[in-house]
């Protein structure tokens, strides 16, 4: 890294990080969301170079500061791939902490807009699920649809099994996830 990354098109060096460092911060966290770029600049609206939370994360390591990383699954359009791609930048980054949760489209935000025009979840949705948390099982309803790039979204039951693999895979050495293979690397 060359010691400067982006947020809000502004530079942090490590003389910023030092700073905080000096002021007692001891971890600074990151909401990573999702490791796939089209994902994040399509669905999120939060488009950002490759790389940049790599630097990030380092940048603030190198003085000291420990990171926790905040990942989400179960996105609309997110296939299986690019569920494997957001396990791969934990482990490219490989945080002090970590925490992976399914997306919960809140009422008045964008993504929750397109959620319901879409129709994978419906308009009345947190009033229909009263026994089901969440926290435990994905909120979308994606089931036999294709996504955008007319690939299969991930089923519930697959993002309920790699939200409990996130941390084998993404602290696995084996060597990340191949695209071309749509797998990860030894596993």
């Amino acid at each position: 890294s060359d010691g400067k990354w982006l947020k809000n098109g502004k530079g942090c060096s490590s003389g910023k990080a030092e700073i905080l460092k000096e002021m007692g911060v001891a971890m600074v966290a990151i909401g990573a969301e999702a490791g796939n770029p089209w994902l994040r600049e399509n669905i999120l609206r939060r488009p950002m170079e490759p790389g940049i939370l790599e630097a990030a994360s380092q940048v603030v390591r190198d003085v000291g500061i420990m990171v926790s990383l905040y990942n989400i699954i179960g996105f609309p359009e997110e296939d299986r791939g690019m569920v494997l791609e957001t396990i791969d930048q934990l482990r490219r980054i490989s945080p002090e902490k970590y925490s992976v949760r399914f997306l919960t489209p809140y009422p008045g935000t964008p993504i929750r807009n397109y959620a319901v025009e879409m129709k994978y979840i419906e308009e009345d949705y947190e009033e229909k699920r009263q026994t089901t948390s969440f926290l435990h099982e994905p909120v979308l309803n994606t089931e036999d649809k294709l996504t955008r790039l007319g690939k299969a979204h991930t089923s519930k039951k697959e993002l309920i099994r790699l939200r409990e693999l996130f941390g084998v895979y993404g602290y696995s050495t084996s060597g990340g996830y191949d695209p071309s293979t749509g797998e990860m690397k030894g596993m």
